[in-house]
């Protein structure tokens, strides 16, 4: 069935709500296990952080109910990143000498490339991203200590080309950001579309820093022709503009497809109406079907009053793999969570005990018996692989559809794996 998807992302904040996450700063707690959080608390990405922090701090306080880890209570730190590696790269740092035991961030994959290559590597630091898509950082020579708790874009750019196959468009030009976002994206999906009989006639890329002026990149992915279909790969200010001066060189006919950083409410409200009408692309969603999904969303709502927005439950589920891990191994340590994260999200035989969000005192009584647990979470079944990434994800096909002069995101598919 069909469902109409409200979008309270980046700029377009949640309606009636504070999207603050600027907390003054805090004293940590002698006592306490602390676990860092690196969040765009300003900046473009700024309302991402609000349902990151909370959904976080649901976590803490399920866990903390149950008499803590270990014994001990767990306190979340949070520091800004903004959309910028050195401000994430610092702001780890600063949360290094603070003794936090683990990292979850940053947002964007730029920002968690450069911080976990300039810090945390380096530091022996768990980090653990609940957003941060990007293929490149699968292949980060990380002495196993970066993990992701979002499915890498490697799929979405497999998605994304079947989609388009799938609607007889087999020449497409490509505009992306010039970063780890838009190169790994464009690098997932060149190979799979090309491996199903579709060719790219222009590819062009743009500065990561670039938010307006796009008439020479316009003239570029025509140079070749006009194009049955242009893709972006963008965000949401970059390309509510990249579509006004697609507009203003009347080429107003060629269908658009998009990925998750066209999937917001800035685009429907900023982009030029006669291009973004229609248009098509994919990004990943939480699983709205699963009972997991649903029993975290609505924990969610009652605690902070409004229904959780993109990456909660995977930055939730950061949490769970960090207590789990330290639970499992009996101490509080960044050795410990690195030794333990995987044995506590894969399943080590069939006598393995699923743990479900909310479910810790079950999990330290199964430990304590001297049993394997799995942790289900939710966003999904996490089961990393041997590179930190997980193994399922929910993706949709949207669609912009105009309902009555306003424009929405429909629901065209969903599609889930494994």
């Amino acid at each position: 069935m069909k469902r109409v998807w409200l979008i309270c992302v980046l700029v377009s904040l949640f309606t009636g709500c504070n999207t603050s996450v600027d907390d003054p700063e805090v004293v940590p707690s002698p006592d306490s296990v602390k676990i860092g959080m690196i969040l765009p608390t300003t900046g473009a990405l700024a309302s991402f952080g609000l349902t990151s922090k909370n959904s976080a701090q649901l976590a803490i306080k399920e866990i903390n109910d149950t008499g803590g880890v270990n014994g001990k209570m767990l306190e979340l730190l949070i520091k800004d990143s903004r959309l910028d590696g050195p401000t994430g790269a610092a702001a780890a740092k600063q949360l290094s000498e603070q003794g936090v035991v683990a990292i979850i961030g940053a947002a964007a994959s730029s920002v968690t490339l450069y911080t976990a290559e300039n810090q945390t590597i380096a530091d022996g630091m768990p980090l653990i991203s609940p957003s941060a898509t990007s293929p490149e950082i699968s292949d980060l020579d990380d002495n196993n200590t970066v993990w992701r708790t979002i499915a890498s874009d490697e799929f979405q750019g497999f998605i994304l080309a079947n989609l388009l196959v799938a609607d007889n468009i087999f020449s497409v030009s490509v505009i992306f950001r010039d970063d780890s976002y838009g190169n790994g994206l464009f690098s997932a999906f060149k190979p799979r579309y090309e491996q199903l009989g579709g060719s790219i006639l222009s590819q062009v890329s743009y500065p990561d820093t670039k938010e307006i002026g796009f008439e020479n990149e316009v003239n570029a992915l025509l140079a070749n022709g006009v194009p049955p279909a242009i893709v972006t790969m963008t965000f949401f200010t970059d390309g509510a503009n990249f579509t006004r001066d697609l507009a203003s060189a009347g080429h107003t006919d060629i269908p658009l497809y998009g990925v998750d950083g066209n999937f917001g409410e800035f685009l429907l409200s900023n982009g030029a109406p006669q291009v973004i009408e229609g248009m098509k692309g994919t990004a990943p969603v939480p699983p709205q079907a699963t009972q997991n999904y649903q029993a975290f969303a609505s924990r969610f709502s009652d605690t902070w009053g409004f229904a959780p927005g993109p990456f909660g439950e995977s930055s939730y589920d950061a949490v769970y793999l960090i207590a789990l891990a330290m639970q499992q191994a009996g101490v509080e340590t960044r050795a410990a969570i690195i030794s333990e994260i995987s044995s506590v999200s894969n399943p080590n035989g069939s006598a393995s005990t699923i743990i479900n969000p909310n479910e810790f005192a079950t999990a330290k009584s199964v430990i304590l018996a001297g049993g394997d647990i799995d942790y289900n979470g939710a966003s999904g079944v996490i089961d990393f692989n041997e590179r930190g990434d997980v193994t399922s994800g929910t993706y949709i096909i949207w669609q912009i559809v105009d309902n009555n002069g306003l424009f929405e995101y429909d629901e065209v598919e969903v599609i889930s794996f494994p």
